[in-house]
């Protein structure tokens, strides 16, 4: 049928329309998928405990998720994760967040798969309700150098982020990285560590080339593996950079269960 071997998919934007739900269209295209032999995968912003507890159906089907951008991945076969990244040094991230104080914002990261907050308790709420979380442990900013965390959220809830946009690329260390999955939230780590990366480590341990994989997404932290995919595919509703790198872009987009007429269409010409 095709020489591809892994499909990876993006969750927000991609397999989730804007209720954060993933449609039976979806579901049963990657089941399709998934009996012609490909392996599945999820490269995701989100932890894999929250995909497992919210998604079930979802997770049931893949073979390995890459979570948190790429900072750790988790073969579903052997339950083993593997973590892929170094940590953000918090000293240093508490000195670039500092300086971001002109703007109303919050900071988000997991420990453990436990969830901490900080910053502005309006828009952490916001940023929980977006990312249907329900709870945060809040911490103050001096505590943060008590924890340990491979990626951290920096979130706001500006119509227009602008003023946010140009004071995280004047400030942002070298050796971090700061992507955008949607518009009112950066997710900071090191700057060596990608959802491209992440994957790259799943398939090593697989025997499998990055050539071999179909990726799908839509934001700016999708990018790197749209790039390197031996297929990347965006979604019609992807951010322009994304669209520019990707080989095609879905006819529909996420709400439009984009993915799985691209599926539908491509590898079973539906």
């Amino acid at each position: 049928m095709n020489h591809y071997k892994v499909a990876v998919f993006d969750l927000d934007g991609t397999l989730f329309n804007n209720q954060s739900q993933v449609s039976q269209q979806n579901l049963k295209a990657l089941k399709s998928l998934k009996e012609t032999g490909m392996l599945l995968g999820i490269a995701s912003g989100r932890d894999y405990a929250h995909i497992a507890t919210h998604y079930q159906d979802l997770a049931n089907l893949m073979d390995f998720i890459v979570e948190e951008n790429g900072t750790h991945f988790i073969d579903l076969h052997t339950n083993k994760e593997t973590l892929t990244s170094k940590p953000v040094d918090s000293q240093q991230f508490a000195n670039f967040y500092q300086k971001l104080s002109v703007v109303t914002t919050a900071a988000f990261f997991n420990e453990k798969g436990k969830p901490y907050g900080m910053g502005d308790q309006a828009v952490l709420d916001f940023f929980m309700a977006q990312a249907h979380a329900r709870e945060v442990n809040k911490i103050s900013l001096s505590q943060l150098m008590q924890h340990t965390f491979h990626k951290i959220v920096v979130a706001h809830y500006l119509a227009d982020s602008a003023q946010l946009d140009q004071l995280v690329s004047k400030y942002l260390p070298h050796n971090l990285s700061a992507t955008k999955s949607v518009n009112f939230l950066f997710e900071i780590q090191d700057a060596d560590t990608s959802k491209s990366s992440g994957i790259q480590s799943y398939l090593d341990t697989q025997g499998i080339k990055m050539s071999e994989v179909v990726a799908f997404g839509d934001g700016d932290n999708d990018l790197s593996m749209i790039q390197d995919a031996g297929l990347g595919v965006a979604m019609k509703n992807a951010m322009n950079d994304v669209k520019k790198v990707a080989n095609m872009i879905t006819e529909d987009d996420a709400n439009g269960n984009g993915v799985a007429k691209f599926i539908e269409k491509y590898f079973f010409h539906a």
